[in-house]
């Protein structure tokens, strides 16, 4: 993230300025998302499952198939199906590569 606001920072002293404008800002935006996905504001609140773990359900549900479910099973890291191969590596571009059809939703912004 430093590396990204420095970059924007010298072509802001290069066009002769000294302050972001809000175009300098929305480029910026994707490595504040990604910086926010691998670290979290609020310390202790991970979000990654640190290991494999089941989520127990308050009640049963059934799915199509007729089975009864009592927990959803969680596997350890970040899911790659959700953020890509390099979910582990902190990559700005992936907020880029933005898939057509239907997406899987995990948050309530961008995905966090």
């Amino acid at each position: 993230m430093r590396r990204e606001s420095r970059s924007i920072r010298t072509q802001v002293t290069a066009r002769g300025g000294n302050e972001f404008v809000i175009e300098d800002l929305d480029s910026l935006r994707n490595a504040i998302k990604e910086t926010r996905r691998m670290h979290p504001i609020v310390v202790g609140l991970p979000r990654v499952a640190e290991k494999d773990d089941a989520i127990p359900l308050a009640q049963p549900i059934t799915s199509t198939t007729g089975q009864v479910v009592t927990e959803i099973p969680t596997a350890r890291g970040r899911l790659p199906e959700v953020w890509g191969d390099d979910a582990h590596v902190w990559n700005p571009g992936r907020l880029f590569r933005i898939k057509t059809g239907k997406q899987i939703n995990i948050g309530v912004f961008a995905n966090l």
